[in-house]
């Protein structure tokens, strides 16, 4: 394997970490903006057109931004997606210039998301109501 097989393989990565906290900041940014504001003022109709095919983003996040004053949580929220896309930008731009902390931060980032997944798939199967019903049997 050749030294420019590897830097396009980081590169790959370094991308990804980039779209991943690009994405933080942008979710971050719409968990604060109310739907009134972005439905309105941000090509109303169009924007709204946009967003309802996105249930994470116009659904959830809309309502969201409305509620940031009375449920502290969202706000929480907001911040820690902020922070995990301060953190995957750093990431990403350490990958780029090849430093051995951003190697090292990389791949603690996969084995967590590995982890992540497994769970995902965890509470899928479990909730589903077939193995309910086997629970409900015992």
């Amino acid at each position: 394997m050749s030294k420019t097989e590897k830097k396009m393989g980081i590169t790959i990565i370094a991308i990804l970490y980039m779209l991943v906290a690009v994405a933080g900041f942008i979710l971050a940014i719409l968990n604060f903006i109310p739907s009134s504001i972005y439905s309105t003022s941000l090509g109303g109709e169009l924007w709204i057109t946009i967003l309802e095919p996105l249930p994470t983003i116009g659904g959830i996040l809309g309502t969201i931004g409305d509620l940031i004053l009375p449920y502290p949580i969202i706000t929480v929220i907001g911040v820690v997606l902020l922070i995990v896309g301060i953190i995957m930008a750093i990431i990403s731009i350490g990958l780029f210039k090849l430093k051995k902390w951003a190697h090292s931060l990389a791949i603690l980032i996969a084995i967590l998301a590995i982890v992540v997944i497994i769970g995902i798939i965890l509470v899928w199967y479990l909730l589903k109501p077939e193995v309910k019903e086997e629970f409900g049997k015992i």
